[in-house]
């Protein structure tokens, strides 16, 4: 989620000129901001889904889930 919105937020990440360490020291200025753009409801949504997905682990004896 936090990537999608990255990307919707800053597309000009994808073409951004000076190499690596240029893109990261950008990101480290805006993901923060980008973070708190987030829904509340997303981060509800994702808590209440947790019991599901601790189970589904337990299930599948901690191999992979659908998660």
């Amino acid at each position: 989620m936090l990537k999608a919105a990255l990307q919707q937020q800053h597309p000009e990440l994808a073409s951004m000129k000076g190499g690596p360490n240029a893109i990261k020291e950008k990101m480290a200025e805006i993901l923060s901001d980008v973070w708190k753009s987030l829904s509340p409801k997303l981060f509800q949504t994702l808590c209440e889904s947790m019991p599901r997905r601790v189970a589904a682990v337990i299930a599948n004896k901690g191999w992979y889930t659908k998660y």
